[in-house]
């Protein structure tokens, strides 16, 4: 059976005119029956005569019934597929610790959050996925065209998304083609995962990684952030609240930039690009209106349409019925 609904549910307030109607009828008698006592005046004297019982119910009844009406009950009718055009789009941002470092302002981490939703507010159709990695990687947001929950996603990306430090670019890029890619065996060219870290990897063979997502035709968008020659240290806050550098052994961590993985990844797969983004800012939604949204799109699911339609007629025409009733009983009543 289909599920019953109100359209329009605030038009429920206009109930509280009910008791406002008995209210008013109940002073209007008691006015009418002080002036006539006061000036000793017959009953027949008022041209306007006390409202009927029936009257009263009919009028009540015109406005239940008309409230009912502009409230918009429906039901659903029925599920109707909808398919929209555009492209599979995936974020994948590196969380690890060294995304901290200040070479770009306030650090990388910031300003790759700030700019993925920069990028988001273009989506047109796009179905985009966030997944954050570290020495583990996490599935943020699937593939979805809620661009409102994707921005979410996005804002609460931090180094402690994942719970497993450190930075594993090939395993981070695995993950995503099982969970987010996971019927990619044919090269259908109308998916891009976006990557975006400093390049650091800690032997899990990325290139190789990209080589497996380029035969199943998805493009890498590499953005390496940082500075590839002298590095940036590492800024953390301990458990007091005082704020230093990273240290590992003994010796402060400089983090550098690895280009030349980030460009060997992009160059294994189909029409890759690799951005070096070394200071200041980066405009990612430049980047995306450039190599992916003017690309070739595809037809997908977008999902199921709730067709529901206003029976408000149901209520409107008794309405009227007990309307003209009221009309009736005070014509020749």
């Amino acid at each position: 059976m289909s599920d019953f609904v109100f359209l329009y549910p605030a038009a429920f307030l206009l109930f509280w005119l009910l008791p406002l109607m008995g209210i008013a009828v109940v002073l209007f008698i008691g006015h009418r029956n002080r002036v006539r006592n006061l000036y000793g005046l017959p009953p027949r004297s008022f041209r306007c005569r006390a409202v009927s019982a029936a009257e009263t119910v009919c009028l009540s009844v015109t406005l239940v019934l008309s409230i009912m009406a502009l409230s918009g009950p429906a039901w659903e009718k029925k599920r109707q597929p909808v398919e929209a055009e555009g492209r599979d789009v995936v974020f994948l941002v590196d969380v690890s610790q060294s995304m901290l470092a200040r070479d770009l302002n306030p650090n990388r981490l910031i300003q790759a959050q700030t700019a993925i939703k920069d990028t988001v507010d273009l989506l047109e159709g796009d179905r985009a996925a966030l997944v954050a990695f570290a020495g583990s990687a996490v599935v943020m947001s699937p593939l979805t065209t809620d661009y409102r929950f994707l921005r979410s996603a996005v804002d609460e990306l931090s180094v402690n998304s994942v719970d497993r430090g450190g930075t594993l670019l090939g395993d981070a890029l695995r993950k995503t083609m099982q969970f987010i890619f996971p019927d990619s065996e044919a090269s259908d060219g109308y998916r891009d995962i976006i990557l975006i870290t400093d390049g650091e990897d800690q032997g899990s063979f990325p290139v190789q990684a990209a080589e497996e997502a380029g035969r199943k035709g998805v493009r890498l968008i590499c953005i390496g952030l940082g500075d590839e020659n002298t590095g940036t240290r590492v800024p953390v806050t301990d458990p007091s609240g005082t704020e230093r550098f990273l240290m590992y052994r003994g010796k402060e961590v400089w983090s550098r930039l690895d280009s030349e993985t980030l460009r060997r990844m992009a160059a294994a797969t189909p029409g890759g690009k690799y951005v070096n983004i070394s200071r200041g800012s980066f405009d990612l939604a430049s980047i995306y209106r450039d190599l992916i949204g003017g690309a070739q799109q595809r037809r997908f699911d977008a999902g199921d349409y709730e067709d529901y339609r206003n029976e408000y007629r149901l209520f409107l025409f008794p309405a009227l019925v007990a309307a003209f009733a009221a009309l009736f009983l005070r014509r020749f009543g």
